[in-house]
């Protein structure tokens, strides 16, 4: 997992969105308890900090580690894109497609897939979806991971705002806004705000509302409408290279083609061999029909021809050369491709644990079955099966609050000191507590 949003708890050992809607993220319907704000409270019920997202983490970033992802033996990365939109899957997509083509060129390496990206344009991390970055102790090291002010997009820093009027205000140095854009701040309790710029005229900015910005307000834009329409025009695409090679037979000409994989085809055609009375115009038009891949998943990396005089050949019928050429090619790869399926037997190892609580995440009779024929004698069922989590854990969390709020035994006496953490909103209808221990 290369990028895109954090679980505040490990993969499967989460149950608080279960236990409190019955919306399980083991399940896939998780209900997002940890986006919510919450107000730490001390064991006096003294409030030592109210209403942040205490839970929320930055999103996942290690474009900067490719190289080391690379050399630990790493073949396949995963970006993590659900429920995100087309302008953050391909400006994402791209951005690692780049980077990783980079490190793979500076190895020497070559592709575990074929074909070549074709992206159109220059793509930035900053510029779509993301609530911060962070490296998520890769290498042991520390750094910030939590975003607890919000868990929504605050976007780039454009400056702060001045001479802040009724319906505008400045930006300190080079305005970087344009009309269209969106941008977001903070107000004055401290809540992510937003609104459009409409027009941005001699510096001056024209939101749709000045409402909640003021003298020295930072200003982040969290749409660049310029950006959006760039991406609205391109389209990101992986191509296979493609060599054809244009020739005659006795009573006509062919059409000759190889992919970068080696599959090839052939097409023959008979319209008759007329001598052009304009050999280069003639010999322009064959080079540049037959090199109109369009969006047939092709790009051309050579084009041969080898005829013994330029001929007039009807465009139509170049067309139609090239047409049939390639989908036989794609016909010959679809044919020659054979889905391999591992047929696995069942075994009864032994499993290393004789009893499995919760945790284990068994619902269905299968997994049942399947622990119970590896030696699993007491089994208790997930907690979607209705099974009683009690007091015990729900959450197991690499963020510490009491270390990112300097509130560690050492700095409290040596004293593990009790805290309490509430919802400061309601989950599916739900008040939430979790005690520290």
């Amino acid at each position: 997992f290369a990028h895109g949003s954090l679980c505040v708890s490990y993969s499967g050992r989460c149950y608080l969105s279960h236990t409190l809607g019955g919306r399980s993220g083991n399940r896939g319907v998780c209900a997002q308890p940890c986006r919510k704000l919450y107000t730490l409270k001390d064991g006096a019920d003294n409030v030592l900090v109210k209403n942040k997202h205490l839970l929320s983490l930055k999103d996942l970033n290690l474009s900067k580690r490719l190289g080391d992802l690379v050399d630990a033996g790493i073949t396949s990365l995963k970006i993590e894109g659900r429920l995100k939109e087309t302008d953050y899957v391909r400006n994402v997509v791209s951005f690692y497609r780049r980077e990783l083509d980079k490190v793979l060129a500076a190895r020497k390496l070559g592709k575990s897939s074929g074909g070549r990206s074709f992206i159109g344009f220059t793509p930035d991390l900053n510029k779509t979806f993301n609530r911060g970055y962070t490296e998520y102790f890769l290498d042991g090291k520390g750094g910030e991971i939590a975003s607890p002010d919000t868990p929504k997009f605050i976007g780039e820093p454009v400056g702060r705002a001045v001479k802040v009027e009724v319906k505008s205000f400045r930006l300190e140095g080079r305005c970087l806004l344009h009309n269209g854009d969106g941008i977001a701040f903070f107000d004055p309790r401290g809540v992510l705000s937003g609104t459009h710029v409409n027009i941005v005229r001699n510096g001056n900015v024209m939101p749709v509302s000045t409402r909640g910005i003021s003298e020295g307000t930072p200003i982040y834009r969290n749409l660049d409408r310029e950006f959006s329409r760039e991406l609205e025009r391109v389209k990101p695409a992986r191509k296979l290279g493609l060599k054809l090679k244009f020739g005659e037979t006795a009573e006509g000409f062919s059409l000759d083609a190889e992919d970068e994989e080696g599959f090839r085809a052939a097409i023959e055609c008979r319209p008759g061999k007329t001598k052009a009375e304009k050999p280069e115009a003639a010999l322009e038009t064959i080079k540049r029909q037959l090199s109109k891949t369009g969006e047939s998943g092709f790009y051309l990396e050579d084009l041969k021809l080898e005829l013994s005089a330029p001929y007039f050949i009807p465009v139509s019928v170049l067309n139609d050369l090239r047409r049939r050429v390639v989908e036989q090619l794609q016909g010959a790869r679809v044919s020659a491709y054979k889905r391999v399926e591992a047929k696995l037997k069942k075994t009864s190892h032994k499993y290393p644990e004789k009893k499995l609580d919760f945790t284990a995440n068994i619902l269905s009779l299968k997994a049942v079955e399947f622990y119970r024929r590896h030696g699993v004698t007491e089994i208790e069922r997930a907690a979607e099966f209705g099974t009683e989590t009690g007091d015990r854990p729900l959450m197991t969390m690499k963020l510490c609050l009491r270390r990112r709020l300097n509130l560690c035994p050492e700095a409290s006496g040596g004293k593990a000191l009790p805290r309490t953490l509430a919802a400061s909103e309601k989950v599916r209808g739900e008040p939430l507590y979790l005690e520290d221990e």
